[in-house]
């Protein structure tokens, strides 16, 4: 037996023993199931269950009742309880012998709920000829108050979030799963802001879990356009006695996306036979050479086209050839490195992109294999040290330049370039879509992921609280209140004020004279690896050392102090260095590090496991230069030459150029690299 069909069965102590009562003295019917009450007319009655709350949560929300009677009837259920008398129709105009009837607390007269209270219950039931059975005992229920009621309809989940291509018509775009709470007539419908696109007729559905499907077309079976829509119901809840008077309206779903490409690419490749340019890259900065970049496009059909020049992040920069009709044959285009508001873009890799309309239908394609490189302009850096963030929804549109906007979805990582407070346009950050391409994200659709990268620096709350606000300033939005004593996070000092991080991730401003800048509450990276012990024997020297544990001299020499002209003791303790065991031939990458206070050369060095030497190299400093917090050291890779291996073949394993290796290591370009070789790899 089902849950459903089990709770028409639940029947409280007080009213069992009512109705034990009743037999004794009057004669119960043989068949049937449920109560037995003292009318003949009734041949079994169940009432379930005997606890609700209008709408419903932790209790059910709505009586479930079902009646047989001996002979055709018609009539009602009197509720009373808490000075209310209300009822619950069985049938006003027809006699039948069988009702199932559901019903929620809920007073018709007066349209509102059945307040929280102990009800009773009493049938009154009409005979087709004319005699009637008044007052029948039906036992009672209680009402409690629910405070998280549940709506008609929840649970609504729709996949994929994103629909990049619109199926055929027996095929499926969209699942759509939601739940049903109380019995209802329901009509769903895809909605773009307020106009319905699709609807369906409406269906009576019962209370439980739904599937329905959608092949991503309209009514008229025309696959629906680009754009953000939702999946909505409207209807009535059925267990009123007017359940016409009980409709809903727009119980909606998260938003998702249409964004297919309504022309293929296949007809793109199919129109245009060849798209040539004069050069990869150009360097438009006005000095006559190499200003522009020239090119041609072929055509191998009439067809309604245009030819335009795209960023990184597919956004419009400039038009090469005006969008209209174009005869087959060969168009020239070319063009100065310059945006359509006259600026020079910076610099970056930018795409031919298409865009073509026939049969009703437009689309827009970028040829990623034809772009040009544009040097010697500007460069869009991300912040330093890199403070990457994550988009955490499902997808945002972040705003670019030339009021274009990308589409960003759950999971992507950009760094930020700046913290962009725009009071109109909510909190926003200034990220790196790629390169020379910006756009301002809304911190809500974003976490951070690279906080440990920031410098540690702390600050105390000295007044009774600090007020965060979004930006520094009398005209501003406040974040919230730090309470006195505690720490925050800073990031770095502008004029009067701190900009800070909220543990949210948040970034927000607080008064200099508010905080008091304390020493980091966190233990300080890097940690130092463990190192060997050497004790001096007769016979050592530096070299000798060195070769029997595989390191350089200078290695001891920087790890000890020692003088290098000066003498070895017998019983003299020397700290080795362990080295990391590298695979030959296995790369080697570097990393980035920013220094912390308390750091120095040695520390950072024996941190990474490299030498004071390498460190120098990869970074082309002099021994003894001063270091500076937040300051940017390369830390280098080492790569162990195998046999084989040339300069050539060890840059492009590394993807960097040859003349970095010369410059790092200092290797003479004549002389022959041999096997086991040390190669320091940087960026």
């Amino acid at each position: 037996m089902d849950t459903m069909s089990s709770n028409f069965y639940m029947v409280s102590n007080d009213i069992g023993e009512e109705l034990r009562q009743q037999k004794s003295s009057s004669r119960t019917p043989d068949t049937g199931t449920g109560l037995n009450t003292s009318s003949t007319d009734i041949v079994s009655l169940d009432i379930s269950p005997r606890k609700v709350a209008y709408q419903g949560n932790a209790v059910p929300g709505y009586l479930t009742v079902r009646l047989k009677t001996a002979v055709p009837t018609k009539g009602e259920i009197i509720v009373s309880g808490n000075s209310i008398n209300t009822k619950i129709i069985l049938l006003e105009n027809e006699y039948k012998t069988e009702y199932a009837i559901n019903w929620v607390p809920f007073n018709d007269e007066i349209n509102q709920p059945l307040p929280p209270g102990q009800y009773t219950m009493k049938i009154n039931l009409y005979k087709e000829n004319g005699s009637s059975s008044l007052g029948i005992p039906a036992g009672d229920f209680l009402v409690v108050h629910e405070v998280n009621p549940l709506p008609v309809i929840d649970n609504i989940k729709i996949s994929p979030i994103v629909i990049t291509q619109i199926p055929e018509p027996d095929g499926v775009a969209l699942t759509i799963s939601f739940r049903v709470n109380r019995h209802a007539e329901v009509a769903y419908e895809i909605r773009k802001s307020a106009y319905q696109d699709y609807t369906t007729w409406p269906v009576r559905l019962e209370p439980g879990m739904y599937t329905w499907t959608w092949n991503g077309r309209d009514n008229d079976g025309t696959p629906m356009r680009n754009d953000e829509y939702s999946v909505c119901f409207k209807g009535r809840e059925l267990n009123f006695n007017n359940p016409n008077d009980q409709s809903f309206m727009y119980i909606c779903s998260q938003r998702f996306l249409i964004t297919q490409q309504e022309i293929p690419e296949s007809r793109f490749r199919e129109i245009i036979k060849d798209i040539t340019l004069n050069a990869p890259s150009f360097t438009p900065d006005g000095d006559g050479v190499e200003d522009k970049v020239e090119g041609s496009i072929t055509l191998n059909e009439k067809v309604n086209i245009g030819l335009r020049i795209s960023d990184g992040a597919g956004g419009l920069v400039a038009e090469l050839l005006p969008w209209g009709v174009k005869e087959p044959g060969v168009y020239t285009f070319s063009w100065n490195g310059k945006d359509l508001i006259g600026n020079i873009v910076p610099n970056g890799n930018y795409y031919i992109m298409a865009v073509l309309s026939e049969n009703k239908k437009s689309a827009v394609f970028s040829f990623k294999e034809k772009y040009i490189r544009v040097l010697n302009s500007t460069e869009i850096k991300p912040m330093m040290p890199i403070q990457n963030v994550k988009i955490i929804v499902d997808y945002t549109w972040v705003g670019t330049k030339m009021a274009g906007r990308y589409l960003g979805l759950k999971g992507e990582v950009y760094p930020i370039i700046d913290f962009v407070p725009k009071q109109s346009a909510g909190y926003q950050y200034n990220i790196l879509l790629a390169e020379g391409v910006y756009g301002n994200i809304n911190v809500a659709d974003i976490e951070w992921i690279d906080l440990d990268k920031v410098p540690l620096k702390w600050g105390k709350v000295t007044n009774a609280s600090a007020e965060i606000r979004n930006t520094p300033g009398s005209g501003y939005i406040g974040l919230g209140y730090i309470p006195q004593g505690n720490i925050i996070r800073i990031l770095n000092k502008e004029g009067d004020w701190y900009r800070v991080v909220l543990a949210s991730g948040k970034q927000g401003y607080a008064k200099v004279a508010d905080l008091v800048e304390v020493a980091t509450p966190e233990p300080q990276p890097p940690t130092t690896p463990s190192t060997i012990e050497h004790v001096v024997v007769s016979g050592d020297v530096l070299w000798k050392i060195a070769q029997q544990y595989g390191v350089s001299i200078n290695d001891i020499i920087s790890i000890n102090n020692l003088n290098p002209n000066g003498y070895l003791t017998i019983g003299q303790k020397l700290l080795i260095p362990k080295k990391t065991a590298v695979m030959p031939g296995a790369p080697a990458y570097s990393k980035v590090y920013y220094v912390l206070p308390g750091d120095s050369y040695w520390k950072i060095s024996q941190a990474y496991g490299i030498t004071l030497s390498d460190l120098y190299a990869a970074n082309r400093i002099q021994a003894g230069s001063y270091l500076w917090v937040n300051q940017r050291l390369i830390i280098p890779g080492v790569y162990n030459v195998i046999a084989g291996d040339t300069l050539w073949k060890i840059a492009q394993k590394h993807k960097i150029t040859i003349d970095k290796i010369l410059q790092i290591n200092g290797i003479d370009v004549n002389k022959p690299l041999y096997i086991g070789q040390k190669i320091l790899i940087g960026m």
